[in-house]
């Protein structure tokens, strides 16, 4: 039987202790894939319909394999293939708990790509090599990188990087960071690689013109408003009673831009990054979808 040599070289690299866990690949996303399942399905039937989860339209459907209108387990699966690391890192901190945002936010952003899996396992390992703290962040002195690449990547300025910060400065540049490891083997450090990469990220440092997140509003509610009254009832906003409740604050059934934009100030770093790196329509729409799911 012929082996392909890229999926061989990933279960070398896991075998090996390249990822954050000695154990088997898949270990840390099925138990994260399960515990998601049973902390959102509210009616108990083993799956997940759309108002069950905080994920945007477009992320529910690409999880929806069979598209039958719910996820269910080997679906969720499917979804976290290749996201061990960064959910070993929240297991192992004894943060437990708090593993239903994390998946959210990885079950958001995965594009189930090898070369995307590469580059997840390139940013844990990255912050592995390099956490001299243990606190599975990097400092500006522990991250090794330019004062420049550094701010930009640091998208909530709190002064540390995290994983998903670096994973995301690598946007665009995955095929390199899956060249690395088909090229250069499974024993040699990724990190002057990925500081190279991360020098050079796509990111770019948000601005302070204009209200992002007013923008995000009025394009999400134009989107929506199905019948053209300038608002969104419960069914064109996709979102259960309860969540359309919360947002709706005068009472009157009907979810108002100036409703959707003071739900969505405090999210404005997030919204700046998109709108500067120049992220599709449909993308800030399902941000926006997303985020309101959770206010």
């Amino acid at each position: 039987m012929r082996v392909n040599p890229k999926m061989a070289n990933l279960q070398y690299l896991y075998a090996n202790g390249e990822t954050a866990s000695g154990l088997p690949e898949g270990t840390y996303s099925n138990l994260a894939a399960a515990k998601y399942v049973k902390d959102n399905d509210k009616n108990k039937d083993k799956c997940l319909t759309s108002d069950e989860v905080t994920l945007s339209q477009e992320a529910f459907d690409k999880l929806d394999a069979d598209k039958n209108g719910k996820i269910d387990l080997s679906e969720m699966k499917d979804g976290l293939k290749g996201q061990d690391a960064a959910i070993q890192a929240y297991y192992t901190n004894k943060k437990a708990s708090s593993t239903t945002d994390n998946t959210s936010t990885l079950l958001e952003n995965s594009s189930g790509s090898l070369a995307d899996t590469y580059a997840n396992l390139a940013s844990a390992k990255y912050v592995k090599e390099n956490d001299k703290d243990g606190s599975d962040t990097l400092s500006s002195a522990e991250a090794n990188l330019s004062e420049t690449a550094f701010n930009k990547l640091d998208t909530d300025k709190n002064g540390e990087l995290s994983q998903e910060e670096i994973r995301a400065g690598l946007t665009g540049q995955e095929g390199t960071v899956e060249d690395f490891y088909e090229s250069n083997g499974t024993g040699s450090s990724i990190s002057g690689t990925l500081a190279s990469l991360l020098e050079d990220t796509k990111i770019k440092t948000a601005t302070s013109d204009g209200t992002y997140s007013t923008k995000a509003a009025a394009s999400y509610v134009g989107a929506n408003d199905k019948n053209s009254d300038g608002g969104l009832s419960s069914t064109e906003a996709s979102m259960s009673a309860e969540a359309f409740a919360a947002l709706d604050t005068n009472g009157n059934g009907t979810l108002e831009q100036d409703e959707v934009q003071v739900a969505l100030k405090s999210k404005e770093n997030a919204f700046k990054v998109y709108y500067n790196n120049k992220a599709s329509t449909q993308a800030i729409n399902g941000l926006t979808s997303s985020l309101l799911k959770t206010i």
